[in-house]
């Protein structure tokens, strides 16, 4: 009785092993979200060539390019927390690399500019997004603004020479009337920073 008892026992520890294992696996890993500029593509060809550099990349999950919008998705899994003596990635660096070296790679140089995408909360209506979009491109160090009342985000181009404080958008927005979280951009540590205080509220 006791062998058998002991023997299911093994049976109920295998089996729970068993679904935590399946359970873990369709865990989908939490992903960011980056826009990228891309000047300088003319053709399928160019696509291709960015599309095959930013795939390679470890972490990266899914890659949208346009030539005709100039324009690139890139969507990589979340980089876990470092330890204190491994240097963080900088993985918006990483990306606009891979354009140049597409771009290099292809004959065609490429430039890139990692934007910055802002998460807005509070809009009802196109006015809404009409309006955020006027405001940020008011900021300085901003080149260019677009704001998805749908999507509820906004895609800030910053300027070559310059570019924003990410402060700088998120206050723009607040003050607008609307919330904002810097959720990608070249400023990689403002960010991480922006996506752990949402996280707390």
């Amino acid at each position: 009785m006791i062998r058998e008892n002991g023997i299911f026992s093994l049976v109920i520890v295998a089996a729970i092993v068993c679904m935590s294992a399946v359970l873990h696996a369709d865990e989908k890993p939490a992903t960011v979200t980056y826009s990228i500029g891309i000047k300088g593509m003319t053709c399928e060809r160019c696509v291709a060539s960015v599309q095959k550099e930013l795939t390679a990349i470890p972490g990266v999950v899914k890659v949208q390019v346009d030539d005709k919008a100039g324009h690139a998705w890139v969507t990589v899994e979340a980089p876990q927390q470092p330890r204190s003596t491994a240097k963080p990635r900088r993985i918006s660096a990483e990306l606009a690399a891979a354009v140049t070296r597409a771009g290099a790679n292809h004959g065609d140089g490429f430039s890139p500019t990692v934007n910055y995408v802002l998460t807005v909360q509070g809009m009802t209506c196109e006015a809404c997004s009409r309006h955020i979009q006027a405001v940020l491109a008011k900021v300085p160090g901003v080149a260019a603004a677009s704001v998805s009342y749908e999507g509820g985000y906004a895609v800030i181009t910053p300027s070559v020479k310059t570019g924003p404080n990410a402060k700088n958008l998120v206050s723009a927005v607040e003050q607008a009337g609307y919330k904002a979280v810097v959720h990608t951009g070249p400023d990689e540590r403002h960010d991480r920073a922006n996506r752990g205080s949402e996280g707390s509220r």
